[in-house]
């Protein structure tokens, strides 16, 4: 019986290529590459069994918009960054130091107490926004574009900071990736989570920008 090896069709982001860019074939992975075609057509208003000589007025008036997407993606790749607080620990240690309040009647020091823990735990949220606001800024200053989006709901105990995602050129990827971990080296040890993720299809970047 002749035996052959086993074939996968695997199609990841790296696989996808813009007109006249190189096929990257690394021996070490596959010695057999293949193609897949597609087209995508933007229609403008609806149409239906449009005739040839028509056909580009169905598609004119977003051609504009095609073109300045072309422009802005082209080259570049989409990376996603997340920021989580451990909540629980960060808040649990808001409340050790707490603890240290001065000696005064136990009614009073259980007041203090509860006040301090109180007043700490909203120190704690907004400290952690605010270092998220800043890792945001630094990052993004190494992309050609970002864009924050609504954090989603964390796992239990955690809390999503910073959901966002970063337009970074190809050749800029290893100064962008060099960013990221000096900013996880800076949160290290301090209740915070970085994951980095990508690269991706530029698809948040489809759309053109909310004007600020």
């Amino acid at each position: 019986v002749e035996q052959h090896d086993p074939e996968f069709f695997v199609k990841t982001p790296l696989a996808v290529i813009g007109p006249d860019e190189p096929v990257i074939l690394d021996p070490v992975v596959t010695s057999k590459l293949d193609y897949e075609v597609e087209l995508g057509v933007v229609i403008g208003k609806p149409g239906r069994h449009i005739p040839p000589e028509r056909a580009l007025e169905h598609v004119k008036s977003q051609r504009k918009r095609i073109d300045r997407l072309i422009e802005r993606i082209g080259g570049r790749e989409e990376w996603g960054l997340r920021v989580l607080l451990d909540e629980v620990a960060a808040l649990r240690r808001a409340r050790e130091e707490a603890q240290t309040v001065a000696s005064e009647a136990p009614g009073t020091a259980f007041l203090l107490r509860r006040k301090k823990e109180h007043d700490a735990a909203r120190e704690v949220i907004e400290h952690a926004r605010n270092r998220a606001d800043e890792v945001f800024e630094r990052v993004a200053a190494k992309a050609d574009d970002a864009r924050r989006r609504p954090p989603p709901p964390g796992e239990i105990g955690k809390r999503v900071l910073l959901d966002a995602a970063f337009l970074v050129p190809r050749t800029k990827t290893k100064a962008f990736q060099a960013a990221v971990r000096t900013e996880t080296r800076k949160l290290a040890g301090r209740d915070y989570q970085l994951t980095l993720t990508g690269p991706w299809p530029a698809y948040t970047f489809v759309t053109d920008p909310e004007p600020k």
